[in-house]
């Protein structure tokens, strides 16, 4: 969602500092922001995994859900 994409904006931003750095030859600062770039661009991709595995059980919920209304008017129960 919206914090994948900050952090992904956030990591290209953190990578480009570090470019700069490494042309300046600040090699211990354009190490840590590369360090930074690489932890912002997981934590985008574990965010996006998490939204899209949420979506995915909300989807099954929602079809459980269908199924068990469909199976209580087969059988005629009154739960």
């Amino acid at each position: 969602g919206t914090h994948a994409a900050g952090d992904r904006s956030e990591a290209r931003t953190k990578l480009a500092a570090a470019q700069v750095a490494l042309g300046k030859k600040e090699m211990l600062s354009a190490g840590r922001l590369a360090d930074e770039a690489r932890a912002e661009a997981d934590l985008a991709v574990a965010r996006t995994t998490l939204a899209k595995a949420s979506a995915v059980n909300s989807d099954m919920q929602h079809s459980n859900a269908t199924l068990t209304e469909e199976m209580l008017r087969k059988t005629g129960d009154s739960r």
